[in-house]
């Protein structure tokens, strides 16, 4: 089973109702994908959920929408800000199913959250947070999680200095 969720204005508490209202341990939920949602950075709460559903459910293979075996993840020019790579981070070393994974584009994204459009309504997204770090801090640990990651672009998503920077610390 597969539960796209991309795009769907999730905030905090839905990540909370997904882990406590499902059985995760007994789903025959293989593929979630949170991507581009409103999950915040702030670690906390989001964070264990997400990471209590990769760890109780052993079908559950990606929160990214990954595929098996997949080598190239391109991501480029989708709106991704830093809850998206906090979503990377944490699935990383989760994901057996991407072992292989030794590309990832990222361009064109606001990696450090800058001011995002929703595609569907034209809505400006504010992340309430130090995103230029935080947003960097999480692609470091998903960079360092993944084993066979060799190439990572990050073209023309505006990182700056403070979010070359934190990545560079955080390597």
């Amino acid at each position: 089973q597969v539960l796209e969720l991309t795009h769907c204005h999730l905030g905090p508490k839905a990540i909370e109702l997904l882990h406590s209202s499902t059985e995760w341990s007994s789903s025959n939920l293989r593929a979630l994908n949170l991507m581009n949602n409103n999950l915040g950075t702030g670690g906390g709460q989001v964070e264990l959920h997400l990471k209590a559903m990769m760890e109780s459910n052993k079908r559950l293979r990606t929160l990214c929408g990954f595929s098996e075996d997949q080598t190239v993840a391109d991501l480029s020019n989708q709106a991704l800000g830093p809850p998206d790579m906090m979503l990377l981070a944490i699935e990383i070393p989760f994901n057996r199913a991407i072992a292989h994974l030794s590309e990832l584009v990222l361009a064109s994204n606001p990696l450090t959250g800058a001011e995002l459009w929703d595609t569907k309504g034209g809505d400006p997204v504010w992340y309430k947070c130090d995103s230029t770090v935080g947003g960097m801090q999480h692609l470091a640990n998903a960079i360092m999680a993944a084993k066979s990651l060799t190439t990572v672009d990050v073209s023309n998503c505006g990182i700056g200095t403070r979010g070359i920077a934190s990545l560079a610390e955080n390597l």
